[in-house]
Order: structure tokens, then sequence, then C-alpha cells
């Protein structure tokens, strides 16, 4: 069986990703979004991030923007979690937006895959899943079904 995350975890994963009155395909947080309010919690301008980062300036701005695509590898990742001081569910969150802007767009015009989608990131990092286990998490995404209904 497919272990998913804790149903308390979904909801705080979910309130990530949805927000009420928009149209469906447009309720996902961007990663831009995200890390630029995450850098502004810290009181971090994009130059001083740039510089610890090691990325320049013009094209993260792009990627804060919604611009230009995230990275998706983790070692470009890693450093920018790390300087933004992430933990638990904000790092992961990272990691969810960064993989999401990635996905096709006319797969984000469902709104239960669109609401599966950090669980299915999320439990597919646990390790590498067994055929069937993607079987199962399949049926589960398909029906609605999450740790929630359980």
């Amino acid at each position: 069986m497919v272990k998913l995350y804790h149903k308390e975890k979904t909801r705080e994963v979910k309130s990530y990703f949805n927000k009420r009155g928009e149209e469906m395909g447009q309720s996902i947080k961007k990663f831009g979004e995200f890390v630029r309010e995450k850098r502004l919690e810290i009181n971090m301008t994009l130059r001083e991030f740039c510089r610890k980062t090691g990325v320049d300036a013009s094209n993260w701005s792009k990627v804060e923007r919604s611009i230009k695509k995230p990275p998706k590898s983790k070692e470009v990742l890693e450093p920018i979690a790390d300087i933004l001081e992430l933990d638990g569910e904000e790092y992961n969150t990272l990691y969810d937006l960064a993989t999401i802007s990635h996905v096709p767009k006319e797969t984000l015009t469902d709104e239960k895959i669109l609401e599966s989608l950090p669980i299915l990131f999320r439990t597919a990092r646990q390790g590498p899943p067994s055929r069937k286990d993607m079987e199962e998490l399949y049926e589960m995404i398909m029906k609605g079904e999450t740790d929630e209904d359980n």
C-alpha cells in the first residue's frame, strides 16, 4: 500500500496550492511568488539572495515574476532552501512548486489531479515506488481518495 502523508499535512499542503475564487488551473501558488514571499520574510533583497545563491539577478527576477521556469534540480534547490531558512513543510513546498511548474499546463486543468500533485510528489520522494504502488496511487488520485477520506 502506498504511504500517503497524514491528513493534517495533506491539508497544509493543499493550503499552499489552493486559493479560493480563482479559476481552475490557476489555483497553484507559483514557485516565484513563494520564494519571493520567503525571501522578503527574512528581509533579504533580490541582489543579496542572488549573491548568496550564485544566480544571475536578472534571470532570478524573471523566475520570481513567473516569466522564466524555476530550477528543478536538487543541487540548485537545496541551497535556496538553506538560504531562505526553509524546513519541514516549507522545504517540501519549495520542491513541489518547482516540480509543478514543469508539468504540462493541460494537466493542471483537472481539479482532482491538481490537488493530488503534492501528494504524488511527496509519496514518490519517499523512495522509488514499485509499479504496484504507483498503480494504487493512481487509482486513489482518480477516485479522489487521500488520507483525509480515511
